[in-house]
């Protein structure tokens, strides 16, 4: 769990974080450390954040999106080959899911393909697990269209370390509608995503339960 936190922190965000500043409790400060203070110093957000390289970056567009048995997942528009199919809206390849491991100290291994299966000619983006790792949900682009994207499901063969099967495009799509950033709660029972449908919160944010019982 604790490289879990550092890869995501690295990779994802490529930022770490330390805590207050070095001088907030200087000598000078240590008769005026009233919470008032103490927020002056560290501003809104609570924490000071530096942006370090992860070691793993490429020039292309890529994020961290979450982990699969201890694995921190990536979605990177890398080339793979010299004749990579690229998506005229980034002038990119188009998206893929990669897989790094996480080595004992938190730094990344060499991104290799997640999921050969999953991995289509369209732009595979973010996707989260049921708590227990054997359903993935996860958006692709449509064909004729790379921003918009579609909500997808798939289960994990019983015995096997990587084989998703029973990919399904699920009903809560719309046409015309994109959703995006799907996360399973950490009960496993809903699902939030970002998407422009018209009962969205702030027009972009929605929640569904879990489409279909499955165990968790």
């Amino acid at each position: 769990m604790k490289n879990n936190v550092i890869a995501l922190f690295l990779f994802a965000c490529t930022l770490a974080f330390s805590q207050v500043p070095t001088d907030l409790f200087a000598d000078n400060d240590l008769n005026n450390n009233t919470p008032t203070s103490v927020l002056a110093k560290i501003d809104s957000n609570g924490f000071n954040f530096d942006i370090i390289d992860a070691g793993v970056n490429s020039k292309y567009s890529e994020f961290g999106s979450g982990f699969f048995m201890d694995k921190l997942i990536m979605v990177s528009s890398k080339k793979i080959g010299a004749l990579a199919k690229i998506d005229p809206n980034t002038n990119e390849a188009y998206k893929d899911l990669f897989c790094l491991d996480i080595k004992e100290n938190g730094k990344l291994s060499s991104p290799l393909l997640f999921s050969r299966i999953l991995n289509t000619n369209d732009s595979e983006d973010q996707l989260t697990f049921t708590p227990n790792q054997k359903t993935v949900f996860f958006t692709r682009s449509e064909r004729g269209n790379s921003l918009e994207y579609k909500l997808y499901k798939a289960t994990l063969e019983e015995g096997s370390h990587g084989n998703w099967i029973n990919q399904t495009l699920l009903s809560i799509n719309q046409e015309h509608v994109s959703i995006e950033n799907p996360y399973v709660s950490p009960k496993g029972d809903k699902i939030y995503f970002s998407s422009n449908m018209n009962d969205s919160y702030g027009a972009t944010i929605s929640m569904s339960p879990i489409l279909n019982p499955m165990v968790l």
